[in-house]
């Protein structure tokens, strides 16, 4: 009963972030094939995290450790790729687009170089 529960609740979170993120998609006919692709992902991500994540988290304790715990959203973000990568070889209509980039590191770097002068020789 437990188990289900778990299942239940990751379906319910994946629908969550495929209605918040704008880079994770669920398609499908109807509501209810929406919700058996949510319940299929969800056992794949459980199985994935039982898997893997002890493994990464004691291969990256000191990660953990350094940043305070943000590597572990980089973490998750993996993970959760590795889902939709599995998913899509499953024909599971669960696709994960790629994320928007930020630019503004980029458009400050340039703006920096045009006042710049260019050095004496």
């Amino acid at each position: 009963m437990r188990i289900i529960l778990r299942i239940i609740a990751s379906a319910a979170a994946l629908g969550v972030a495929a209605w918040v993120v704008p880079g994770i998609t669920v398609t499908g006919g109807s509501n209810a094939a929406k919700a058996g692709t949510l319940l299929a992902v969800a056992v794949i991500v459980g199985i994935i995290n039982a898997v893997l994540k002890p493994i990464i988290k004691k291969v990256g304790c000191a990660f953990y450790v350094l940043t305070l715990g943000l590597v572990a959203l980089v973490i998750n973000g993996l993970l959760l790729w590795l889902a939709s990568w599995v998913a899509g070889k499953l024909s599971l209509p669960f696709p994960r687009q790629r994320l928007p980039r930020r630019r503004g590191g980029r458009a400050h770097r340039r703006r920096g170089q045009q006042g710049a002068e260019p050095a004496a020789a």
